[in-house]
């Protein structure tokens, strides 16, 4: 019983809804359409005008990342021969732990690089 008044008290409420509100719905649901489309035709204009100064941008920093991976490498080569010189009781784990977190960073590094 109380199904079928609430089948029927909604479909009042939607005839009601369709009668009032329709056009204005209507309006509404035209005007956001061409708001997106708007906003995205200003998207795709913004990204045409984005996308070379991102990779001149890149082509730019490219060797400064790639100099300073370098960088980052000699330094943890000078760590690790001064570990292995002075902590020869950590150095196993001591290995282990950077080789892993070596694995975790490049893969990071390249997964941003590679998109």
């Amino acid at each position: 019983m109380a199904a079928k008044e609430a089948k029927r008290l909604w479909h009042e409420l939607a005839v009601w809804t369709d009668k009032n509100l329709g056009p204005y719905m209507c309006c509404a649901k035209s005007s956001v359409k061409r708001w997106l489309a708007s906003a995205q035709e200003y998207l795709q204009e913004g990204w045409a005008w984005l996308k070379p100064r991102i990779w001149e941008w890149w082509l730019w920093a490219r060797p400064h990342f790639q100099r300073l991976g370098e960088a980052i490498i000699e330094q943890c080569r000078l760590a690790y021969a001064w570990a292995e010189q002075n902590l020869p009781v950590y150095y196993a784990w001591a290995a282990d732990t950077a080789v892993e977190y070596y694995g975790r960073a490049r893969e990071a590094v390249q997964g941003m690089i590679n998109g």
